[in-house]
């Protein structure tokens, strides 16, 4: 799971090199909700969005990276046994993958707490 991250978090630092709007709050959240709903809580049919609040070009690389890393987390976690929720967010919010330039996941899509989140992956209803 670390390298296909790594890979994920590699590409993602080419981009936001080329424009740093990548890092704004409305791109990371853009790309934290295909990410969610393609691997971490799985939603059947969910199609990646054309737009991420980037230019047409990284709209178009932005789509390509995630579609890879979901298209090749989802087989390997169910290799490698990981099948809850709370599994996959603790594989994608590793902060032991990190790019030369120390990047991690955070630096892209931001932390959800896992405590927030019910085994399902449904947000907690407050008592």
């Amino acid at each position: 799971m670390d390298q296909i991250l790594l890979e994920l978090l590699m590409r993602l630092e080419a981009i936001g090199e080329r424009d740093e709007s990548l890092f704004d709050t409305v791109v990371r959240e853009k790309m934290g909700d295909p990410i969610f709903y393609g691997f971490i809580k799985p939603e059947p049919g969910y199609v990646l969005p054309d737009d991420y609040g980037m230019p047409d070009e990284e709209n178009r690389l932005i789509k390509a990276a995630l579609g890879t890393y979901i298209e090749g987390a989802r087989p390997l976690a169910t290799t490698l046994g990981i099948d809850s929720f709370h599994e996959r967010l603790a594989a994608f919010q590793n902060l032991d993958v990190r790019t030369e330039q120390k990047n991690d996941y955070d630096d892209f899509f931001g932390w959800m707490n896992p405590d927030l989140f019910d085994q399902a992956g449904n947000l907690r209803t407050r008592p």
